[in-house]
């Protein structure tokens, strides 16, 4: 004799739904300090957004990502 197969139809549980909890990724850790780098950035990119309203967020991060490597080469030759 054949089996037949019938699909049962899941509905969410009351008890499902919100409950759960994120768990901590650090575990309870501190964060690490910013790099040099991320320091440099977000302080470019507020200058650059105070400075040139009207330049959109890809020629703003552009513009900082050139600037630090104008910056980084600069300090290699002290």
């Amino acid at each position: 004799m054949a089996k037949t197969t019938t699909k049962k139809k899941s509905s969410p549980k009351a008890s499902d739904s919100g409950s759960k909890k994120k768990k901590s990724g650090s575990g309870g850790q501190p964060k690490r300090a910013l790099s040099d780098y991320q320091k440099f950035y977000s302080e470019t990119i507020a200058d650059l957004k105070e400075n040139e309203p009207d330049m959109d967020g890809q020629q703003r991060r552009k513009e900082a990502s050139r600037l630090w490597a104008e910056h980084k080469e600069n300090h290699k030759e002290n």
